[in-house]
């Protein structure tokens, strides 16, 4: 089933900095105000696929201006909510790396990474877009842009691909954006941007790292530990890009401020080194990171300082290809939930959680929630509502009729098909069932 959400438009020059979501839940309207800057249509760069007077992209073949596809919902009878989102097309053939967080009034703002210009590979030009629920994920309103290159302060020579965010609300009410830019495999770095108006604006990107290199944080990685320090899980993969990533923790002990790399770093074997880790913090006060590699298993270890430094890594129970983990701990029991793919093989399904009530030791109740062949899924977040855990991947569909959509566009370069954004609704009751 479809379901369609007004759009209204405002085109007033507003004197103020950055941008503003008005927004009315109860009419399931959204309101995109760009602030401080000229929204006319016809002055603004046109996206493909959009209306030619409008330079706004269009939705499932409808005009942007009337309406906009918030997912579809596929109920099945394993209880499990799955929506696509973010509907992958000819002119918009990748949708990637979610992070989602609860809004003071309940609702839900999801950032993700767009792929706007018929190209889908790691480098060509994309943005990070938003959308809003105010039904626990079941619908979605229409997107808007939150950082893209025509912002001065991202474009650092030649930068386009801005992506892989990252949302973290802190104690004092403030919410902090973390994503990366991309200016050549020489330059690839991660910025900040904040809110204190719970999302509504957004400040100007400030780089975290101010070395030239290439770091990559994945989606949804920074976390805020009990101490009250952010860490930003990362891996350095020099400059010009070298496969082999080396991880490190990155903190904050003044809110984002001011930023530390820690004295420690993490090696693994194998072609990839220690790529995309992520971190959870454990009862005892220690930090967990994990970490992709190319050797069959993910690879964990520990940190007793806050992500300063960290004992030698492991190989973890699980098996794995060459993808990410995401990891995150279940506010109801206290256990820790994970998503990956549970496969030796190559490919990135299926996509799998499991339940790991020791730490991360050993992992059970293992559920496979997507497994539909032609597909792949990775690059998991989690967030947990009620007795709920929304999760965020992408689908790639690898199909003929999807190689053949990508194939039809003179730009189309980078993956084979279409990646969608999809999002799972896993009731916790199904997963312990497993």
């Amino acid at each position: 089933m479809k379901t369609w959400s007004r759009l209204s438009w405002n085109w007033k020059n507003l004197k103020s900095s950055g941008r503003r979501i008005d927004h009315s839940f109860s009419q399931m309207q959204v309101r995109w105000l760009e602030a401080g800057s000229d929204l006319n249509p016809s002055t603004r760069p046109p996206h493909s696929g959009a209306p030619a007077n409008t330079g706004i992209k269009s939705c499932m073949g409808r005009p942007a201006l009337a309406c906009c596809a918030v997912g579809d919902t596929l109920n099945s009878p394993d209880s499990i909510d799955r929506t696509i989102i973010c509907p992958a097309s000819e002119h918009y053939p990748r949708y990637n790396n979610g992070s989602v967080v609860t809004l003071d009034d309940g609702s839900l703002l999801l950032v993700y990474q767009c792929w706007y210009t018929s190209g889908s590979g790691d480098a060509s030009p994309s943005r990070v877009e938003g959308k809003l629920s105010s039904d626990g994920g079941r619908t979605w309103g229409t997107e808007f842009i939150i950082k893209e290159s025509y912002e001065p302060e991202l474009y650092l020579g030649g930068g386009r691909r801005i992506g892989s965010p990252s949302l973290l609300k802190l104690e004092s009410g403030q919410m902090l954006l973390f994503h990366d830019v991309m200016n050549s495999e020489r330059d690839h770095r991660n910025f900040l941007s904040r809110s204190s108006d719970d999302g509504l604006t957004w400040s100007q990107s400030v780089p975290i790292i101010g070395r030239v290199g290439y770091y990559v944080i994945n989606n949804d990685r920074v976390i805020l530990l009990s101490s009250g320090r952010i860490l930003a899980p990362v891996a350095d993969h020099g400059g010009p890009f070298d496969q082999r990533g080396v991880s490190f923790g990155l903190y904050s002990d003044d809110e984002g401020r001011t930023w530390t790399r820690g004295s420690g770093q993490v090696v693994v074997n194998g072609d990839a080194g220690a790529q995309e880790p992520g971190v959870v913090e454990l009862r005892d006060g220690r930090v967990l990171m994990f970490i992709r590699t190319s050797l069959g298993r993910p690879h964990k270890c520990y940190s007793e300082d806050g992500g300063d430094t960290w004992s030698s890594p492991e190989p973890m129970s699980v098996w794995s290809p060459t993808s990410p983990q995401a990891i995150r701990r279940i506010p109801s029991t206290g256990d820790l939930l994970m998503a990956w793919n549970n496969t030796s093989g190559g490919l990135r399904s299926p996509l799998t959680l499991a339940v790991s009530s020791n730490e991360g030791r050993t992992w059970g109740h293992m559920l496979d929630i997507e497994t539909e062949q032609g597909h792949t899924y990775s690059y998991p977040s989690i967030l947990f509502q009620n007795d709920e855990a929304l999760l965020t991947y992408y689908d790639h569909d690898s199909t003929a009729q999807a190689k053949d959509a990508v194939s039809k566009s003179p730009q189309g370069t980078g993956w084979a098909g279409l990646v969608s954004l999809k999002l799972a609704i896993v009731p916790l009751a199904r997963i312990y069932s497993a």
